[in-house]
C-alpha cells in the first residue's frame, strides 16, 4: 500500500538547525550598535521588550554586551559592599567596639 493513500502531504518549513539552551529551544537575534552607547540602546531594548506580550512558555533573554555590563555592575556593587563590611570590622576590632558609644572624656583631676 503506498503511503499517499494513508496520509496527506503538506509542504511546510522548519529550522535547519535547532539550537538549545538550558534544555529549551532558542532563537537568537543579533544586532550591532553604531554611533550610540550600548548602555542607552540596551535600556531602550529592555523597555521595548516589556511592552511585548509573549504567549505562555516563551521569554526574552538579553545577552552579549548588555548582559556583561549588568554582571560587571553587580560584581562592582558586591565588591563595594564587602569592602565596607571589612573596613567596618577592622576598625571595630582596632578600637574595641562594634557600636559607637558616646563617652564623656575623663575629666582632668585637679591636684
Amino acid at each position: 500500500m503506498p503511503l499517499r493513500q494513508v496520509v496527506e502531504f503538506k509542504p511546510s518549513t522548519s529550522p535547519q538547525i535547532i539550537k538549545r539552551q538550558e534544555l529549551q529551544r532558542r532563537v537568537g537575534l543579533y544586532a550591532n550598535v553604531e554611533g550610540r552607547p550600548a548602555g542607552d540602546v540596551g535600556k531602550e531594548v529592555q523597555a521595548l521588550l516589556k511592552t511585548i506580550q509573549l504567549p505562555p512558555g516563551y521569554r526574552f533573554d538579553i545577552a552579549g554586551d548588555q548582559q556583561m555590563m549588568q554582571e560587571s555592575f553587580q560584581a562592582a556593587l558586591a565588591a563595594l559592599a564587602m569592602a565596607v563590611i571589612f573596613i567596618y570590622l577592622i576598625l571595630a576590632s582596632q578600637f574595641g567596639s562594634f557600636l559607637q558609644r558616646s563617652r564623656s572624656w575623663p575629666r582632668s583631676r585637679s591636684r
